[in-house]
């Protein structure tokens, strides 16, 4: 299973025909038969997406960058299920339709068709960012997704290490060890990792960023471990 706790958020890269569209997005929890139930959602308005005081309208055919607030949520994905973000240009009638026509709120006098563009890739990093909090097997205090060599120091700690000397011995995970005082200043990695401290510096030094259990973006195709988990 997977389990997800707190805000859910989805950064979009976008283009439209349009001076003006909604985005949506859901998150969704997709079981074995197929039915999609809703866990989740929010909309932006285009216009106002850098401000809800100044609109802005597009340029047809610019590629701008969305975030759209899907608000919190506590879940359990069981086995088998599937997790799905679905993204759309309308979600009515939860919210009404955007006519795209840039027109003031609730004065249009006509409507126009948008035709939308979504970007995922190297420069468009459109994804999905939240917390994922389960399994987390050995009671470490870190789930299995974040420490996949189960060695109760994040991944992305670890990887500091392994970056810091692309021609040292340290290549894989597996090869950082907690016990170990790589920096040799008097602190093991484990230490260093529990006083958030950068473990390739002689200095104590505060990591300038937040290492897990913190915000992780992925699309999770499948639940792997059979456990059975209550929803929230």
């Amino acid at each position: 299973y997977v389990e997800i706790t707190g805000k859910v958020l989805v950064t979009l890269h976008a283009s439209s025909s349009a001076v003006d569209t909604d985005f949506t997005a859901k998150l969704c929890d997709v079981y074995p038969d197929g039915r999609s139930m809703n866990v989740c959602d929010g909309i932006i308005k285009a216009r106002l997406r850098n401000s809800m005081e100044v609109e802005e309208l597009m340029v047809p055919g610019t590629i701008y960058e969305f975030e759209i607030d899907l608000w919190e949520t506590c879940i359990a994905f069981n086995a088998g299920h599937r997790i799905r973000v679905e993204i759309s240009s309308s979600n009515y009638p939860r919210f009404d339709a955007n006519p795209n026509t840039g027109e003031p709120f609730n004065q249009h006098t006509h409507t126009v068709p948008a035709t939308n563009t979504i970007y995922h890739d190297a420069d468009h990093p459109s994804h999905i960012t939240l917390r994922v909090t389960g399994p987390d097997s050995n009671d470490d205090g870190l789930p299995d997704i974040t420490d996949l060599d189960a060695d109760g120091m994040p991944d992305d700690f670890e990887r500091l290490i392994i970056q810091f000397d692309t021609e040292d011995d340290i290549e894989t995970l597996d090869d950082v060890l907690p016990d170990d005082d790589f920096d040799e200043d008097g602190f093991t990695n484990r230490e260093e990792y529990l006083n958030g401290t950068d473990p390739t510096h002689l200095t104590v030094v505060p990591l300038r960023f937040v290492v897990v259990p913190a915000a992780i973006a992925l699309l999770v195709l499948g639940a792997k471990h059979a456990r059975p988990v209550g929803r929230m």
